[in-house]
């Protein structure tokens, strides 16, 4: 069955000589660093609550802990912080321990969540599988640099640059996205297979024994990226649902979608600049920033929904950046803060920040203060 042209295709113009498929990720909102927060789409976490715990409460008061809330993870479209699906994995982990991590993302490589599930499972091969996956990166994670470089002896690597972040254990996340791509190799492959090679970014774990199962002996750490390399044999398996009409509807709707969002980045950097412009003289709302951009407000909504956002989620992330960067790098009274976020009321703005950092105004400022 051969692989999906149009991958091959879009793998080709990137870079012809390196056989390399590398997307640019979207911008989202920015932290008080003005860099562009990373984030993910909510599916993996959606789906992790059906193997988290057979009850249920014990997801919902992880993902608190992790300062996800109902909203958060309403939809398998909407994104979420990055650092956020890294501490609920910190959780997931501790109550289970580093082999139910593992156990939940092999689980995961099976299912069908979102598009990029879609994709995985109904691809032709396990080589238009990783193409498609690194092209079509930016509707799934954002700020997020991933590409699939081939040789010319046809063996590949996966690989993508984890991003900083601060107080989450972003290691995680690397090691959860690489069980559930190997896991997926693994569904079609023989018995005992292992991957040519696996690096990471972080530094070794003390149970390095307990990962070479899962990802061979040629494991190493402290790499300059996160990368898993696979054989041509492996590379040229058919995938366990592979439907090349499905996968061809599934690509052109991805790619379609990929220029909608591309569209659609700007507009997230700008209702975020207009909520920050207003936050200090009067209450934000949707119709006073959709006049600000120029939009209506119904406009203004659907096509935050295509960049898998909301004005609510983006009013939150300024918000929520802004207090950081008061907090940490200035002297400024907590009452003084809740104003210039655009809280009235001082309690509000408490249990905001508790939402956020798990900590009052008072104690996140000091902690922060005390590194």
């Amino acid at each position: 069955m051969p692989d999906n042209p149009r991958c091959s295709q879009n793998a080709a113009a990137a870079n012809q000589t390196k056989f390399e498929m590398t997307m640019q990720p979207a911008s989202s909102a920015v932290s008080r660093s003005g860099r562009a927060v990373p984030s993910i789409r909510a599916a993996p976490a959606i789906i992790l609550s059906q193997y988290f715990e057979p009850a249920q409460q014990k997801f919902k008061s992880a993902a608190i802990k992790a300062g996800l809330g109902a909203e958060d993870l309403s939809s398998h479209q909407n994104f979420i912080p990055l650092s956020s699906f890294a501490r609920l994995l910190a959780e997931m982990q501790r109550s289970g321990g580093r082999l139910a991590l593992i156990r939940s993302a092999e689980a995961l490589s099976g299912s069908y969540g979102g598009l990029v599930g879609h994709l995985a499972l109904s691809a032709p091969t396990v080589r238009s599988y990783l193409r498609c996956l690194a092209g079509f990166a930016p509707l799934f994670v954002k700020s997020v640099d991933v590409g699939f470089a081939e040789d010319a002896a046809g063996s590949g690597c996966f690989y993508w640059h984890t991003p900083v972040l601060d107080d989450a254990p972003v290691e995680l996340v690397a090691l959860f996205s690489a069980s559930v791509i190997v896991g997926r190799a693994r569904n079609v492959s023989p018995a005992g297979w292992t991957p040519m090679s696996v690096t990471f970014e972080s530094d070794a774990p003390e149970d390095v024994a307990g990962l070479t199962a899962l990802f061979g002996r040629r494991l190493s750490f402290r790499a300059e990226r996160t990368a898993i390399c696979f054989d041509s044999q492996t590379l040229a398996r058919a995938m366990p649902a592979a439907n090349a009409e499905l996968f061809s509807i599934y690509s052109e709707y991805a790619t379609r979608l990929l220029k909608e969002v591309a569209t659609e980045v700007d507009l997230v950097d700008r209702v975020s600049m207009s909520i920050v412009e207003q936050l200090r003289l009067a209450p934000v709302t949707l119709d006073s920033t959709a006049h600000h951009v120029r939009l209506s407000p119904r406009s203004l909504q659907r096509r935050l929904e295509l960049a898998g956002t909301s004005f609510e989620r983006v009013l939150d992330d300024v918000r929520r950046a802004q207090a950081e960067r008061l907090l940490c790098d200035t002297d400024m009274p907590l009452a003084a803060i809740s104003l210039e976020v655009g809280y009235r009321s001082q309690s509000t703005f408490t249990r905001a920040v508790q939402r956020w950092f798990s900590e009052t105004p008072r104690a996140f400022r000091m902690s922060r203060r005390r590194r």
